[in-house]
């Protein structure tokens, strides 16, 4: 993989809207790039649709009941489904659907506070002139801070700790002094590390994280019910 390692000094000509200490080192992947989820996903359901796949969006899964070994009946609050196998990437809500199934997985479920920095000059953090920053953890906070260049919402850089508090995703949008927490933490970690942002984020969004404690995700087969596939714990997967 190509690379280079960046001084502080480099890093500060390069990228002026950076701020860096003279005792830090970058190391700069001319080949990174971002991948939009919701563009993904749309492109997915695309081609599911396309090649004979129903979706049924907004459909709660009641539960999951495997039936005589070769069939698996799902219960909806609008319907009941019946299969010969499932794929169960329920995200947040894994461990509550498997409970009923006798299958404790090591989840842990988080609420993450994504938030949206302005500009103070205009075009300072474009995606065509800055790139997409990875700030790995250590011993002086917990969890990485990641940033990507402003797209999604014009004049709004996208600056995120990769770090949140426990909670039920079914109350994912009550406030939290958690969560207000994580806001006060990323806008001191702004102040010095992009000086050309204001420190007050003009968008505040929630995002569910589902995590394993090693960070790698779970792919498997239900250890009793063979016909049940389940993938979860995706979230915070590092490469």
């Amino acid at each position: 993989m190509a690379n280079e390692v960046l001084t502080a000094k480099q890093v500060q000509e390069r990228y002026p809207g950076l701020g860096v200490s003279q005792q830090e080192t970058a190391c700069l992947d001319p080949d990174a790039g971002t991948l939009r989820a919701d563009t993904a996903v749309r492109c997915l359901q695309d081609l599911f649709v396309k090649y004979g796949g129903i979706i049924r969006d907004g459909e709660n899964v009641i539960t999951i009941v495997p039936e005589s070994g070769t069939k698996v009946r799902i219960e909806t609050a609008n319907s009941v489904y019946c299969a010969q196998s499932a794929v169960l990437c329920a995200g947040p809500w894994t461990s509550k659907l498997l409970a009923p199934l006798n299958l404790v997985l090591p989840l842990r479920v988080l609420r993450i506070t994504p938030c949206y920095w302005s500009e103070k000059h205009e075009g300072m953090y474009s995606f065509k002139h800055f790139p997409c920053v990875i700030e790995l953890a250590h011993s002086g906070r917990n969890g990485d801070m990641y940033s990507l260049p402003c797209k999604e919402y014009p004049g709004l850089m996208k600056v995120c700790w990769h770090h949140g508090t426990a909670a039920d995703p079914d109350k994912r949008d009550v406030s939290s002094a958690g969560a207000e927490r994580d806001v006060q933490a990323i806008s001191q970690y702004i102040a010095f590390r992009y000086p050309g942002l204001e420190t007050e984020p003009s968008i505040v969004e929630t995002c569910m994280y589902t995590e394993t404690p090693d960070l790698c995700f779970i792919l498997d087969r239900h250890p009793q019910f063979k016909n049940i596939v389940i993938g979860a714990g995706f979230s915070g997967k590092r490469l």
